[in-house]
């Protein structure tokens, strides 16, 4: 073709701007131009950075072209077409619209296909645009539906199955092979009980249609020996059947001509089935279970040892103790009939809770009960494996009033507490027997602050570090020993809390080291007063804003406004804090006065940008605090445009209109285009234009003039979608001149095409 360079620099200069919507309405125009031309122009396309820097692959800025690429795909060179097919494999962002021109595409690559081929064709390159259900009513094709039950089968998630009322499943030969293949590959689900299959993978869909009688198979629903032999399939039946929801007896037939008695794991279910059906099996009353089912723990359900019976006198808590101590160091044993309930120390333990978390115990024989976790306690080496046992029966007799608060405090004495010994069961019975203080010489104060010691605690966290340690991060302290000592201390009633701070607590956290010191004088700094003050530090920031929330009005703000923008530019990101430092920044600083380069997270500022626009919303006055400044300040940023046009949109109904004005006016007049990510579905976070106020629409009209004239709107396919809902609404209204005044405005800056075909929609002659 002549000027084919130019051409190909025409199509990726536009793809350079992002100028998806002009290029791709272009495309449009190939269908009504000579054959011949439009092939050539195509064709062309393939040398574009389309291909070559696979801009095809974002499918849905390219709505037209992937159209077109549909209607003259037969007519394309073998390479061309293998490079669409490759494309369509490797997709990243797809609607609807493309859809169907794909599976266009491999309606026509597959017509001179064999079935085989045709099967692998579209299962190997419809994985990604078939993953979803919601446009299944919509597909009229019952062989692209197989495919996607097929796919759905081979992947291990459940499945939304609201949307699949009315639809149907009709396999042919080759497409139901192919899925007696893929159920045949998860066989060994046949481990999970029914309950988990059905709420945790996509067996609920092969349920589902089974039981609805919309799995067909040519046209019927008598279905293969090859499939009612597959063991899932055999259990989803019994179950139904089960629960009086299978009719078909042809299949139930088939199903119980196949099964494998011996198999124990067909589920517990099958013992009643067996009963139901009159089947002989040969098998000991209650032999058929399921392998894997919701265990309090998990998917293994742990066993004991031994079981435990009620103690009724000294000599059963001597046995029962004799019998815990030949459990130490036991590896843990799985029995053969049943390789997923192992025998272990975790299994004992939760045989040991079953019977002291029980009323009846500890009404009967409470001393025995008590006398029992003295032996325990007593024996280091037993204590050591069933310490949180210990503390769990005692929270448990404390709270239902078995034991007295004086006796847990006696045998808590009695205990070896090390440094990293603080576990999550300790702090919660510790934290128990805090709020029943009445008094600060209570017993549980002597455990607290002489038997513990602890500014010595770990404060080594159990889950790994994202920080290096400069700053105390809220994640980690409270998974250590002192961050779960010091919860208990928080607990404190109120009544006796500053007599014991000052007296204890506050020597305690002067002696922990840093950045622990600083950190936990922040957490308790309203107990303070201000002769203990010092200049603040970021850490003591941190630990009063993981325990406070600042008001406007209260005297810390100006106390960490030096730390709050230290904060701020510090690279440090704590989400946590970041409604006290969002309330100091818009209180306290003007950024504009500031150097606020720094190292701070894209995602930390975008978080207190959204906390800033919440504050703008909600106060009444926005002229005594910097906040407009900061407004103007993330505008002149460019990168966080986005975010805050998406939270002025997601509240326009809801907000005063004189501050929609405002923001109007700063994005006219800060906002800067470079370093802006358009947003490509603009008007699509718009929702129910018809609760807007007249004002509410005008003033979005605007909105969208603004952005418009500062280049900030993404005009593109969804934009103009989103140009005709509004336009929808005001016809609903009846406000014609409002529609003209819109169609008028916007017209420079969309397609001739788009603006006729909207004004002649909504104002005709």
């Amino acid at each position: 073709m002549k000027n084919e360079s130019k051409f190909i620099q025409s199509i990726n200069e536009c793809l350079d701007n992002e100028d998806y919507y002009l290029l791709d309405s272009i495309f449009k125009e190939y269908l009504s131009i000579e054959e011949e031309k439009a092939l050539i122009l195509i064709k062309t396309t393939f040398k574009t950075k389309l291909f070559e820097e696979k801009e095809i692959l974002m499918a849905h800025n390219f709505s037209n072209y992937w159209m077109i690429l549909s209607e003259f795909y037969e007519k394309l060179e073998n390479v061309q077409r293998e490079e669409i097919l490759e494309s369509i494999k490797c997709l990243q962002s797809w609607n609807n619209e493309n859809r169907r021109d794909f599976i266009k595409i491999l309606e026509k690559e597959s017509e001179l296909y064999s079935e085989e081929k045709k099967v692998k064709l579209y299962l190997d390159y419809s994985k990604n645009f078939l993953s979803r259900n919601y446009f299944l009513e919509k597909i009229e094709n019952e062989y692209i539906k197989c495919v996607w039950f097929i796919l759905q089968m081979d992947g291990n998630r459940s499945i939304y199955l609201n949307k699949l009322e009315s639809v149907s499943f009709d396999f042919t030969e080759e497409l139901f092979v192919e899925l007696i293949k893929k159920l045949n590959e998860r066989e060994s689900d046949i481990y999970h009980d029914f309950d988990f299959l059905m709420e945790h993978t996509s067996w609920n869909l092969m349920a589902y249609v089974l039981k609805k009688s919309t799995l067909m198979y040519q046209g019927t629903t008598e279905y293969s020996e090859e499939f009612c032999s597959n063991k899932v399939i055999q259990k989803i039946i019994i179950n139904l059947d089960m629960q009086n929801e299978w009719d078909n007896t042809t299949t139930l037939q088939r199903i119980i001509e196949n099964l494998d008695l011996d198999n124990k794991f067909l589920g517990f279910q099958f013992n009643d089935f067996v009963k139901k059906h009159q089947i002989v099996t040969n098998q000991p009353e209650g032999y058929y279970v399921d392998a894997i089912g919701p265990a309090v723990t998990g998917w293994v359900s742990e066993q004991p040892f031994f079981k435990v019976s009620h103690l009724y006198n000294n000599l059963d808590v001597k046995e029962l103790l004799r019998k815990l101590k030949e459990t130490i160091g036991k590896d843990k044993t799985y029995l053969e009939e049943n390789y997923f309930k192992p025998i272990s120390i975790e299994g004992q333990k939760k045989e040991l809770l079953k019977v002291f978390l029980e009323e009846k115990i500890w009404e009967a024989n409470s001393s025995e009960v008590i006398s029992f976790i003295n032996g325990l306690v007593s024996d280091k080496s037993l204590f050591s494996f069933y310490d949180d046992t210990v503390f769990n029966i005692l929270t448990y007799g404390i709270e239902n009033e078995f034991i007295s608060d004086n006796c847990v405090c006696g045998i808590l004495m009695k205990m070896d507490i090390g440094n990293d010994d603080i576990s999550i069961n300790l702090s919660k019975l510790m934290s128990k027997l805090v709020k029943m203080s009445e008094h600060e010489d209570d017993r549980i104060y002597e455990i607290l602050f002489t038997k513990i010691e602890g500014e010595n605690l770990s404060a080594n966290s159990a889950i790994e570090r994202d920080s290096d340690g400069t700053f105390v991060d809220l994640n980690e302290f409270i998974n250590t020993s002192l961050g779960r000592y010091v919860s208990v201390l928080k607990d404190i009633p109120k009544t006796i809390f500053f007599d014991i701070f000052r007296g204890k607590i506050l020597p305690f956290v002067e002696n922990c080291h840093p950045p622990y010191k600083e950190y936990l004088i922040g957490s308790f700094l309203p107990s303070l007063t201000e002769d203990d003050l010092e200049d603040s530090t970021i850490n003591r920031f941190l630990g009063f804003s993981h325990n406070f929330i600042l008001s406007r009005t209260s005297n810390w703000v100006d106390y960490f406004e030096k730390n709050a923008e230290e904060l701020f530019v510090s690279g440090y990101s704590d989400h946590y804090s970041i409604n006290n430092l969002t309330l100091i920044l818009i209180s306290k600083i003007d950024p504009f006065t500031k150097k606020f380069d720094g190292n701070v997270s894209r995602e930390y500022k975008e978080q207190i940008l959204v906390k800033m626009f919440q504050y703008y919303k909600e106060l009444n006055d926005v002229t005594d605090v910097h906040i407009i400044e900061w407004l103007k300040w993330f505008l002149g940023q460019g990168e966080y445009f986005d975010t805050l046009l998406k939270q002025l949109l997601l509240s326009f109904e809801e907000m005063d209109l004189d501050k929609i004005r405002v923001l109007e006016n700063l994005i006219d007049v800060h906002a800067k285009k470079d370093g802006v990510k358009k947003d490509e579905y603009l008007l699509y976070n718009i929702y129910e234009l018809e609760k807007f106020s007249d004002s509410q629409i005008k003033e979005l009209i605007n909105l969208v003039l603004v952005l418009l004239k500062k280049e900030l709107a993404n005009v593109n396919y969804y934009f103009v979608h989103g140009i005709d809902q509004i336009c929808k609404e005001l016809s609903v209204r009846q406000s014609e001149q409002v529609i003209e005044s819109v169609l008028q405005r916007i017209q420079p800056f969309i397609l001739e095409s788009d603006f006729e075909l909207l004004k002649n929609k909504y104002l005709p002659k």
